[in-house]
């Protein structure tokens, strides 16, 4: 968080309170003034002056710099819990859901601008527990257990 603008920075704006007293927050790109997100609920004033999601509640959706759409993620209580989808170039690269901040069950992965399935692992607990992936080729060839881990392993 800086005081003052910062350039290729984004700053916060304060929209409202809830009524449950939270406040509702959108940030936006300091350059060009576009919008960096959608309107996003907080429930504490140290999220005014931050741009951690750590007292984000219900949808977290941004966007990158050209305006087009880069993620969307549920969050309860500072966590992500539920769908998370991410964007690149405006093409969703990934899909699958969060429980209690950790990914859990099956995860997407698209490549070729969100044409083609590339993989699908699955998660539980936050550990990865099994893989599957193609090439991106028009033979769509299975790859093998090792070539899917070299690429989406978590470090």
């Amino acid at each position: 968080y800086a005081e003052g603008p910062s350039e290729g920075g984004y700053f916060r704006k304060l929209l409202g309170r809830t009524k449950e007293g939270y406040y509702v927050v959108q940030d936006f790109y300091q350059d060009s003034g576009r919008k960096q997100s959608d309107p996003l609920i907080v429930t504490h004033e140290a999220a005014l002056k931050s741009f951690s999601n750590d007292y984000s509640d219900g949808w977290g959706v941004l966007y990158d710099t050209e305006g087009r759409l880069a993620e969307q993620t549920q969050y309860r209580q500072g966590q992500p819990n539920g769908w998370a989808i991410a964007y690149q170039n405006g093409y969703r690269v990934s899909q699958g859901r969060y429980q209690n901040g950790k990914p859990h069950g099956e995860w997407t992965f698209w490549g070729d601008e969100g044409r083609r399935k590339e993989a699908i692992i699955g998660y539980q607990d936050g550990r990865q527990v099994s893989w599957k992936g193609w090439t991106l080729d028009e033979t769509a060839t299975p790859l093998t257990e090792e070539e899917v881990k070299a690429k989406y392993m978590q470090p």
